[in-house]
């Protein structure tokens, strides 16, 4: 990270592979009785049956140097320990907060009911099996500070398998824009774009998409920096068959794609709004069945949180 100029990464066991669960970074001592100064960042994270990964990527946004967060973590009806692994970090960080899902919904309607929670100027996410480097959100935040044109902001990753081997579905390069990385305002987000769709998969390249579209290049500022290490492992939503990038599951998000991009050309031309409307979400564009979410199952969880659709 040196090249970089970002705090050196050390291994947790140094007799272990480089992966998302076995990093760490020197930690900075931050002057937190003046955090109510900065704005608060909310984050996001959805688990899924994450208990050999969330303990460390949640310490990861922990020790960020910024001192002033919330994260709401958001499990999507787990069945193994990762309800009690958050719970018991919870209990220790007040700032750290667990909402549980009575069915599973999959992350990115897992997220929109996340933010329904928040109370942060700034909304940001990490999935439960990465790790942030620790200058992440002050690296992220500093250009919204300086700047109130400014509505989102991203970072670069790379991405680790299990044995400590970079991994790329193209050869080059290996540090890329982290796709789920956006930190933005919240407020003029909601309002003007709305926040992900409700699929399985695919939907941040929809909701990115919908930002640029709706703020213009010159909201959008990318820090070049690799600020996350991603874990690239079997069954993620990234290499699952159903939705991650088998032949099978290329073709759904192929077409998942053509529709949402189709939607957002419509828009443009007839000068309509480019929002995601929840409760009209079947007028917007058709959503392949295998990465659909039940409307019915969506309602019922809504509904059993106390929350409206």
């Amino acid at each position: 990270m040196d090249v970089y100029g970002l705090r050196k990464i050390v291994l947790i066991n140094y007799t272990k592979a480089i992966f998302s669960t076995n990093l760490r970074c020197d930690r900075v001592k931050i002057e937190q009785k003046n955090a109510e100064n900065f704005p608060l960042v909310s984050i996001l994270m959805t688990t899924f049956n994450s208990q050999e990964f969330v303990e460390n990527s949640l310490l990861s946004l922990i020790y960020q140097d910024y001192p002033n967060k919330e994260i709401i973590v958001i499990d999507d009806c787990s069945s193994d320990n990762t309800c009690n692994i958050v719970q018991k970090i919870s209990d220790k960080y007040s700032f750290v907060k667990l909402i549980k899902l009575p069915e599973n919904v999959g992350t990115f309607v897992a997220k929109t009911i996340g933010a329904k929670f928040v109370t942060g100027e700034f909304i940001t996410c990490q999935d439960s099996d990465d790790w942030a480097h620790p200058e992440k959100l002050t690296k992220q935040v500093e250009p919204l500070l300086k700047n109130k044109n400014i509505i989102v902001t991203f970072s670069k990753w790379f991405r680790v398998t299990e044995k400590g081997k970079a991994y790329s579905r193209m050869i080059y390069p290996f540090i890329r824009l982290n796709p789920s990385s956006a930190l933005f305002r919240r407020q003029i987000v909601e309002e003007k774009t709305g926040l992900w769709d409700w699929v399985r998969t695919g939907a941040d390249s929809e909701f990115n998409s919908r930002l640029k579209l709706v703020f213009g290049n010159k909201a959008i500022f990318v820090i070049n920096k690799p600020l996350t290490i991603g874990a690239h492992r079997e069954n993620s939503l990234m290499t699952s068959i159903e939705t991650g990038y088998s032949d099978h599951s290329v073709l759904i998000r192929q077409q998942y794609w053509e529709n949402w991009n189709n939607w957002h050309i419509k828009q443009l031309m007839l000068g309509h709004s480019i929002r995601m409307n929840y409760k009209n979400r079947k007028e917007l564009f058709s959503i392949p069945k295998e990465i659909s979410v039940d409307i019915n199952k969506i309602s019922r969880v809504f509904k059993k949180l106390e929350l409206f659709l």
